[in-house]
């Protein structure tokens, strides 16, 4: 029974989160279904999103903290005392990876409007080239989440969608 007493914090603060994002989520859709409505604008913004997404999806949409924790354990329980160098070594070798990944699809950026047959390239690119650095933020923090993961600290993770959705909504 205590076991589920120490459950009932993080799975509140997750669920609460994740349904905040959701209705944000919602919110982001409607609102900007209401600014573009159906127009080349809007699909302009769908392809501007299509890269940054994927890379999302692949990095900081769970599956990278979901692969870090049980890694990290392992370490902590042969060598506590490396831990977090081990952490902040992965930590920066991932970054860079990912910033020049990052760099290769904004230096392209032009070829990619032109593979995805955008209509409105001039927006295309205004959209794109924020969007597809702000990915490389988005790793960063999903290592880091896969840190307060380990550590049992769930309020931080559970926010960053809700921020996200929020930012946009700005």
């Amino acid at each position: 029974m205590q076991e589920y007493k120490k459950l009932i914090g993080p799975i509140s603060i997750i669920s609460i989160a994740y349904l905040c994002s959701r209705l944000l989520g919602f919110l982001r859709e409607v609102l900007l279904a209401k600014w573009t409505g159906v127009s080349s604008a809007s699909d302009t913004l769908d392809l501007a999103f299509i890269i940054p997404d994927f890379l999302f999806y692949l990095s900081a949409g769970g599956y990278l903290a979901i692969t870090l924790i049980p890694i990290l354990s392992d370490l902590k329980k042969k060598n506590s005392e490396s831990l977090n160098d081990y952490f902040l070594s992965l930590l920066f070798g991932l970054s860079i990876i990912f910033i020049f990944i990052s760099t290769v699809f904004f230096l392209f950026k032009n070829e990619i409007g032109l593979i995805l047959e955008v209509q409105n390239l001039n927006l295309f690119l205004k959209l794109f080239s924020p969007i597809v650095f702000s990915q490389a933020f988005f790793f960063i923090g999903a290592i880091l989440m896969s840190y307060q993961y380990f550590h049992n600290d769930f309020k931080y993770p559970a926010l960053a969608p809700v921020i996200y959705n929020f930012s946009i909504i700005l």
